[in-house]
C-alpha cells in the first residue's frame, strides 16, 4: 500500500527491454526494494546485463503518487 491505495503490478520477471521501459516511466528502481535488499539489486544488474532473473522480480506501482516499489519472490 501507497498513499492509502493498493499498488498495482506493473512488472513481473522481465526481460532487459522490459525493465528498461519500466525505468523510464518509474524512474530507477535500485532503491525501489525495501530494506535496500542486495539481493534486488544484484538481479537487476543481472537483467540489465541481458540475463534472465533467476528469483521472482517484482515491480509494482502506486496508482496515486506514481512512487515504484519491488520485492523479490525467491523460488
Amino acid at each position: 500500500m501507497c498513499c492509502g491505495a493498493l499498488t498495482v503490478l506493473v512488472l513481473a520477471n522481465p526481460t532487459r527491454a522490459e525493465l528498461e521501459a519500466s525505468e523510464i516511466a518509474l524512474g530507477p528502481l535500485d532503491d525501489a526494494c525495501p530494506g535496500n535488499d542486495e539481493g534486488w539489486r544484484d538481479e537487476l544488474k543481472n537483467i540489465r546485463n541481458g540475463a534472465l532473473p533467476e528469483n521472482g522480480v517484482n515491480a509494482f506501482q502506486c496508482g496515486a503518487c506514481g512512487r515504484g516499489y519491488g520485492s523479490l519472490s525467491h523460488t
